[in-house]
């Protein structure tokens, strides 16, 4: 495990990975919509390193994530209620299941409420 400062390095990049996967993007296409040049982002994980809080609130921004998820990996990986509601719609696919889902957003519930209604 690789540090800088107090921030695991390796487990950043993973989260990061983690996250480019489940919003069904690559890193290359973040890194564009985040207007940065060239191989930022491949040159910066290459080094072991972490890049600068601009770039990683920029990330998080496009990402629609927190700085703290990405960089301690508290709170939840989402930051906006549509990031939700397309993870659950994506996680449950079944009639059932699915209006299970919608009802608890609609209804305003926490994102452990909609997974322990759609688990049981």
């Amino acid at each position: 495990m690789k540090k800088k400062s107090d921030i695991d390095v390796d487990a950043f990049w993973t989260r990061l990975e983690s996250l480019v996967r489940e919003r069904e993007t690559t890193l290359s296409a973040v890194q564009t919509k985040m207007k940065l040049g060239g191989s930022y982002l491949f040159v910066i994980k290459n080094r072991n390193s972490i890049p600068s809080l601009d770039v990683v609130n920029r990330l998080a921004d496009a990402l629609d994530t927190t700085i703290d998820y990405l960089v301690k990996g508290t709170g939840l990986p989402i930051k906006s209620e549509n990031v939700l509601e397309e993870t659950i719609l994506k996680k449950y696919r079944s009639d059932y299941e699915f209006h299970k889902a919608v009802n608890i957003i609609l209804e305003n519930k926490t994102l452990v409420d909609v997974i322990i209604a759609t688990t049981r």
